[in-house]
């Protein structure tokens, strides 16, 4: 996409350290999205249960988000004050995109790993009717894609790998969130699931063939005259001068700077509403241990009802047929 707007120095950034950076990203994310394609495909072939597969999926996502935020804030240039880095990621806009990435990620696995909790802990019918954690990850790794057709671009090649990426992602987070918020990951499913559910695998496999395959960034003259010349790096290709997009603040349209800001108030939010939820089951196990023997037993033994009605949640539903005993004396049994 073309920028177009102010310019502003980056003294301490070097070109070389830019490209390296950027390409270590991509296939960082890559490889994330190969790796959740694999754990879905374990979940279908019956090799991980639903839990573990949320659990490793979203412990990936987030990983991944968490990855990406020290890269802004930190692993860019350790040397550099984190003021500075600061500014560089609030002022230049693909920074402040990645910034928003990281953010949104995060979020996303959050919310994954909550949904396992709630599998591990909750009856089966209690947990499948939780909403807002597949709606918060469908958003924030749509979102994502969303920054990727907005992100500022070398050429026209590789505006045309960030249009394959960014509605890959599209695609694949709005099927897959569907079908995650349907509860038929695991069950049987319908005649029209299994093409969505293959849609949105061949989505991501896209999004991650275009991550791995992505190049550096050409080193040639700096992005920006005030950028010292770039260092030797094995990763970083010589080429020709890049266009001036590092050191930017364009707005690249409604899909750039307003996007990008966006996408850090809905991850920042997504995120502290899953540590919110999870701080709040901490205080609950933490008062249940202070009340005593008796409250903490019977919290225990809550949690194992809970536990094992998510593995026998048809028990009851099962006893409406039954014409010997009527489902009340039934369940009155199962708490006995």
């Amino acid at each position: 996409m073309e920028c177009s707007g102010d310019r502003f120095a980056v003294p301490w950034l070097d070109q070389g350290e830019w490209s390296h950076g950027v390409w270590l990203a991509h296939r960082i994310f890559g490889v994330l999205a190969i790796a959740v394609l694999l754990v879905w495909a374990c979940l279908f072939l019956e090799a991980l249960s639903l839990r573990r597969a949320f659990l490793l999926a979203g412990g990936a996502t987030g990983a991944c988000g968490l990855w990406l935020i020290g890269w802004v804030g930190w692993l860019i240039k350790p040397s550099v004050t984190f003021a500075e880095k600061c500014d560089f990621a609030l002022r230049d806009l693909a920074q402040l995109q990645h910034l928003a990435m990281g953010l949104l990620l995060a979020a996303a696995g959050a919310a994954e790993v909550r949904f396992a909790q709630a599998l591990l802990t909750l009856p089966r019918r209690r947990a499948d009717a939780l909403l807002w954690p597949h709606l918060s990850w469908g958003l924030c790794v749509g979102w994502v894609g969303l920054l990727f057709l907005g992100h500022p671009q070398l050429d026209d090649d590789d505006a045309a790998r960030h249009l394959k990426l960014g509605l890959g992602l599209l695609l694949g987070a709005s099927l897959l969130a569907l079908q995650k918020r349907r509860g038929l990951l695991d069950g049987e499913m319908a005649l029209l699931d299994l093409p969505m559910l293959a849609a949105a695998a061949l989505a991501f496999g896209v999004a991650a063939l275009q991550l791995l395959t992505f190049p550096a960034p050409p080193v040639g003259t700096t992005a920006n005259s005030t950028l010292p010349e770039p260092a030797a790096s094995p990763l970083a290709r010589p080429g020709p001068p890049l266009p001036r997009h590092i050191g930017a603040t364009s707005s690249c349209g409604w899909l750039g700077r307003r996007a990008a800001l966006c996408g850090v108030w809905l991850g920042a939010a997504s995120l502290a509403l899953s540590l919110c939820v999870a701080a709040r089951k901490g205080v609950d196990w933490w008062r249940r241990r202070r009340r005593g023997p008796l409250s903490g037993n019977r919290g225990t033994a809550c949690e194992s009802e809970g536990i094992r009605a998510a593995a026998d949640d048809s028990f009851c539903s099962s006893a409406e047929s039954s014409p010997m005993r009527p489902r009340g004396a039934v369940c009155e049994s199962r708490h006995k």
